[in-house]
C-alpha cells in the first residue's frame, strides 16, 4: 500500500508540471522494493508446494531449543571450539568427539539457517559484521558462512547480504575474501538486470577499486570462471588422447628406480633410465602438455573424482564448501584408526594447491577405506628419511606460498563449486552458472572494473584459443568500436579475421583482412591456406593466426621432465589404491590415474608469477 500511495503522488506531481530533482532516485527505489516483495512472494508460493530441500527446509517449524539460535550465539560456539578440543584432548577421546560433534552440527545448523533466510534484518547484518571482526572464529567456519551467503543470494536477493560479501572481500584471511569476491561476481552476473536499481551498491563497488588488488582480483576470476567452462573438453582430451596413451606405457615404469634409493655416484647421473623411458616413449609429451592445462589453471582432476563423491560425508549440502581440515570428525577419526602411519607423505600430498578442498577429501576417504595392510604398503614405503627429501625436492616452502596464492584459493573455490553443481546429488535444485554465458563485462556494477582494452584482449584471445567463435568475435567487435585495436592494429584485425573465417563468417574476414594487407588479403586457418588475391597475382604473404593463450598469465618458460621422483610416487599410490577398487577394464581406472599425475611442480620450481604475459601468442601459417 505504501508503494502504491507513494506511485500514485509521484504521477499526481508528474501532471501538475511540479519540478522534483529527486523524483528519478525514487522511482528508483521503489522499482528495488518491488522487486523485494515480489521475491519474498515468489518464495512463500513455493514454500507451500516446491520439493526442493531449501523449501522443504523453510516450511518446517524449527524446535523451541534452535528458534533463539541467532548469529551471535553461533558465534560464541564457534569461537570457543578451539579452546574446547584443547581441553578435551586431555581428558578423553569421548569428550573430543563430542566437541567434534557439536561443532560440526553448528556448522550445519548455522549453514542450513544462513542459506535459507531469504532477508537479513539490521540486527542479522549487525551479528554478521561482528563474525568479520572476531578474531577467535576460525577462518575454516567463516568461510563456510561465506558459501552459505552466496548461495542464500542465489536464491533471493538481499542488498545486506551482497555489502557483507564486500566487506568480507577485505578480510585479511585470503580464503575468505577470495570466497567472498567470487560469490559478490556470480551474485551480480544473476542479476545484473537489478544492479541499476541499487546505487549505493554500484558506488560502494566503485570504491573498491581503490584497493590495490581489487581490479586485478576481478579480472582474474572471471578468466578462472570462463576457463571452469572448458572442463567438459578438457575431461574429454584427458579420456580419449592422454588417459590411453600414458595407460599404453605404464608397465615401462614398474621396475624403474625413482632415485631414493640410489647412492652419490648414480644420483650425479645427468640422464636417469626414467627420463629415457619417458622420451622414447613419448609419455614425456603427453605429461608436458598435462602440465601445461595445469599451469593455466584449468580442472584436470574432474574426470579423477567425478566417481570418488558419494561418499556419506558428500550427501550433506555444507560438507563441499567446508576447507579440507584434519579437524573434521571423519578425517580425524580415519586419521587415528592408521595410527597417523605414513602421515607425512599424506600430508603432502594433501598440502597440494591443485586438488580443490573437495578433492582432498575424497582422496582421503578413498585412501583410507583400503584395508589396513594396503595402506601400510601404501603410505609406509618411504621411511621419515625419504620423505624429508621427498619434501624438500618438492619445494615445500613455494607450494606453501603458492597454495596461499589469491589466485589459487580462488581457482580451487571455482573447481569446488563447479563440482558442487555438476555431481552434487542435489544439483538439478541449483542454478549452474557455468552453463551460462559469462560475459562480467557487461554487468553494471563490474564494467568500470572490465570493460577496459587490457581486460578484453587476453579474454579475446582466450575464447579464439579455444574455438569459441562467437565470443571472440563479439569482443572484438566491441574492441573495435571502442578504438582498441589503434597501435597494434594488424595484430588485431588478423585475430579479428581469422575467428571470423574460422566460423564461416567470410564477409567479415574479408573486411578485416583487407584493412590489415589493402588489396592484398591472405587467410590461414586449420593449417589450411585460402589465398584472396585481388590485384596482385602471385602475392605470397604470412598471416599470424590467433591460436595463442592470451588469457594465460603465467611464465611458463621451458617444461621439463620433472626431474624429481614425487610425481611417480603419487601416481603409484593412486594406481595401486585404484586397482584394488576396480578391476583395470572399468573406465575410472584410467581416469583416476590421471587425476594424480600432475601433482607436483614441474621441475620444481615456483609456480609463475600472475599477470605476467604468456609468449605463446600466435602461430604463423605461410601461403
Amino acid at each position: 500500500e505504501q508503494l502504491q500511495t507513494s506511485y500514485k503522488y509521484m504521477l499526481e506531481y508528474m501532471k501538475q508540471g511540479a519540478n522534483d530533482p529527486d523524483r528519478w532516485n525514487l522511482y528508483q527505489k521503489m522499482v528495488a522494493d518491488t522487486w523485494g516483495i515480489a521475491d519474498q512472494s515468489r518464495l512463500l508460493m513455493l514454500d507451500n508446494a516446491s520439493s526442493r530441500y531449501y523449501h522443504e527446509v523453510r516450511r518446517t517449524p524449527r524446535s523451541a531449543d534452535l528458534s533463539n539460535y541467532g548469529i551471535k550465539t553461533i558465534l560464541h560456539i564457534l569461537e570457543s571450539f578451539n579452546d574446547d578440543l584443547a581441553v578435551s584432548g586431555l581428558l578423553s577421546d569421548e569428550k573430543m568427539d563430542e566437541v567434534l560433534r557439536r561443532h560440526e552440527d553448528t556448522l550445519k545448523f548455522m549453514f542450513i539457517r544462513t542459506w535459507t533466510n531469504s532477508a537479513w534484518t539490521p540486527e542479522d547484518e549487525e551479528d554478521a559484521k561482528a563474525m568479520l571482526a572476531s578474531e577467535l572464529l576460525p577462518g575454516d567456519d567463516l568461510c563456510l558462512f561465506v558459501s552459505a551467503l552466496t548461495l542464500s543470494l542465489m536464491e533471493c536477493f538481499d542488498l545486506r547480504k551482497i555489502m557483507w560479501l564486500l566487506n568480507a572481500y577485505e578480510h585479511p584471511n585470503v580464503n575468505v575474501s577470495q570466497r567472498a569476491l567470487v560469490g559478490t561476481m556470480i551474485i551480480f552476473h544473476i542479476y545484473r538486470s537489478r544492479l541499476s536499481f541499487y546505487p549505493e551498491l554500484i558506488k560502494r563497488v566503485d570504491l573498491m577499486e581503490e584497493i590495490p588488488s581489487f581490479r586485478e582480483d576481478v579480472a582474474r576470476i572471471y578468466r578462472q570462471m570462463l576457463l571452469c567452462q572448458e572442463t567438459e573438453k578438457i575431461d574429454k582430451k584427458m579420456r580419449e588422447e592422454i588417459i590411453p596413451e600414458m595407460l599404453k606405457n605404464v608397465s615401462s615404469m614398474k621396475n624403474m628406480r625413482f632415485g631414493f634409493e640410489e647412492n652419490d655416484e648414480e644420483n650425479n647421473d645427468m640422464n636417469p633410465d626414467w627420463e629415457d623411458a619417458f622420451e622414447k616413449s613419448g609419455l614425456g609429451d603427453k605429461l608436458r602438455e598435462m602440465n601445461e592445462l595445469q599451469l593455466e589453471g584449468a580442472d584436470v582432476y574432474m574426470s579423477t573424482f567425478a566417481a570418488l563423491k558419494n561418499y556419506p560425508f558428500f550427501r550433506e549440502v555444507h560438507n563441499w564448501f567446508y576447507p579440507f581440515s584434519k579437524q573434521q570428525s571423519n578425517v580425524l577419526k580415519a586419521m587415528k584408526q592408521a595410527g597417523n602411519q605414513g602421515g607425512s607423505l599424506l600430508d603432502l600430498i594433501l598440502q597440494s594447491g591443485f586438488f580443490s578442498n573437495s578433492d582432498k577429501y575424497s582422496l582421503f576417504f578413498t585412501i583410507h577405506q583400503l584395508p589396513q595392510s594396503q595402506q601400510d604398503m601404501m603410505l609406509s614405503q618411504l621411511n621419515e628419511q625419504q620423505v624429508a627429501e621427498l619434501a624438500e625436492k618438492s619445494n615445500v616452502e613455494t607450494m606453501k606460498r603458492f597454495n596461499e596464492r589469491p589466485g589459487t584459493v580462488s581457482n580451487q573455490y571455482l573447481h569446488d563449486l563447479y563440482r558442487f553443481f555438476k555431481l552434487s546429488v542435489r544439483k538439478s535444485e541449483f542454478r549452474d552458472i557455468f552453463k551460462e554465458k559469462l560475459d562480467l563485462h557487461h554487468v553494471p556494477a563490474l564494467d568500470n572494473i572490465l570493460y577496459w582494452e587490457d581486460v578484453l584482449f587476453p579474454i579475446a584471445d582466450f575464447y579464439l584459443a579455444k574455438e569459441r567463435w562467437d565470443e571472440a568475435i563479439e569482443i572484438y567487435e566491441e574492441l573495435e568500436s571502442i578504438g582498441g585495436f589503434e597501435g597494434e592494429s594488424a595484430e588485431y584485425y588478423q585475430k579479428f579475421g581469422f575467428g571470423s573465417i574460422s566460423h564461416n563468417k567470410c564477409d567479415v574476414a574479408h573486411v578485416m583482412y583487407r584493412s590489415v594487407f589493402g588489396d592484398v588479403i591472405v587467410i590461414a586457418t586449420f593449417g589450411k591456406a585460402l589465398a584472396f588475391v585481388h590485384g596482385v597475382e602471385g602475392f605470397r604473404g604470412e598471416v599470424a593466426c590467433a591460436t595463442g593463450c592470451g588469457a594465460v598469465h603465467h611464465n611458463q618458460g621451458d617444461v621439463s621432465l620433472f626431474n624429481h621422483c614425487f610425481l611417480w610416487v603419487i601416481m603409484w599410490m593412486i594406481f595401486s589404491c585404484v586397482f584394488l577398487f576396480y578391476p583395470p577394464s572399468f573406465p575410472l581406472w584410467g581416469r583416476r590415474l590421471s587425476g594424480e599425475v600432475l601433482f607436483p611442480l614441474a621441475a620444481g620450481r615456483s609456480p609463475s608469477k600472475e599477470g605476467s604475459g604468456c609468449s605463446r601468442r600466435s602461430c604463423c601459417a605461410r601461403v
